[in-house]
C-alpha cells in the first residue's frame, strides 16, 4: 500500500472504528466479564478438586481503537463496521498466565468444559510461530442481548506460562523500539531466547513432575 493510500485509509478507519467502538464497547466488556467470571468459578472448582492452583495471574483488556486500525491495515482489510465485527476476534482479550506448561492445558480444558462455546483454538506451544512466539490461543463466543437479539461476541483468551509471558512482553517492547537495520539480527536473537525459555519451561515441568511423583511414593 502506497504512503498516500495509507494516510487515506487511516483517516477513514479512525471514524469507522470510533463509531464501532462507541456502539459496541459495552458489549465486549460484558462478554469479557462473563468469561472472567466463568474462568474464576472453574478455577475455584479445580483447586478444590486437585489441591493445585494452575493460574499465576489473569489480565484482561479491551483493544484500543488504534490497535484495531493497525491490525486492519496489517491485513489490508477493507474498512467497515461489519468487517471489524467479523474479522477482529480479539477486541476483548483475556490473558491467563500459568506457572507450568501442564497448567496451560489444564486451564484450556477447564474452558472447554465450562459451557463456553469455543470457536477457535490454536496451539502455538506445540507449533510455535516463526518468530518464537508460544501460547495457546482460544476464541470463545459469548451470547449477548443486543437490540432484543442474541448476538455472539468473541473473546480471545491467551494461555501461557510465566516464561512465555516474559518473552512476549519483552519481544513486543524491543521490536517496537528497534530500527529496521537491526531487525534481522533482533529477530534471530529473540527467536533464540524463545527457544531457550522453552527449554527452561520443559525442564521446570520435569522437576515439578518428579517432585509430585516422589511425594506420592
Amino acid at each position: 500500500m502506497k504512503e498516500i493510500d495509507k494516510i487515506a485509509y487511516f483517516t477513514k478507519a479512525v471514524d469507522i472504528v470510533d463509531l464501532f467502538m462507541e456502539k459496541n464497547r459495552r458489549y465486549y466488556v460484558e462478554a469479557m466479564n462473563i468469561v472472567m467470571a466463568t474462568l474464576v468459578e472453574s478455577h475455584r472448582d479445580f483447586i478444590e478438586m486437585h489441591d493445585h492452583n494452575p493460574i499465576h495471574h489473569i489480565e484482561s483488556r479491551i483493544k484500543t481503537n488504534e490497535s484495531i486500525i493497525i491490525k486492519l491495515l496489517k491485513h489490508h482489510s477493507p474498512i467497515s463496521t461489519t468487517i471489524i465485527s467479523r474479522r477482529i476476534k480479539d477486541v476483548a482479550g483475556i490473558r491467563v498466565v500459568c506457572d507450568f506448561i501442564n497448567d496451560v492445558y489444564a486451564v484450556a480444558s477447564l474452558l472447554g468444559h465450562s459451557g463456553l462455546m469455543v470457536i477457535r483454538s490454536k496451539d502455538y506451544i506445540c507449533r510455535p510461530k516463526a518468530n518464537g512466539y508460544r501460547s495457546l490461543q482460544m476464541v470463545v463466543a459469548v451470547p449477548i442481548i443486543i437490540n432484543e437479539k442474541w448476538i455472539d461476541i468473541p473473546v480471545e483468551i491467551q494461555i501461557r506460562t510465566v516464561a512465555m509471558d516474559i518473552w512476549g512482553r519483552l519481544e513486543h517492547k524491543l521490536r517496537y523500539k528497534s530500527d529496521r537495520s537491526s531487525s534481522k539480527e533482533l529477530y534471530d536473537r529473540l527467536r533464540q531466547c524463545a527457544d531457550q525459555l522453552a527449554d527452561i519451561d520443559t525442564e521446570i515441568q520435569g522437576i515439578y513432575n518428579s517432585r509430585e511423583k516422589n511425594s506420592r511414593e
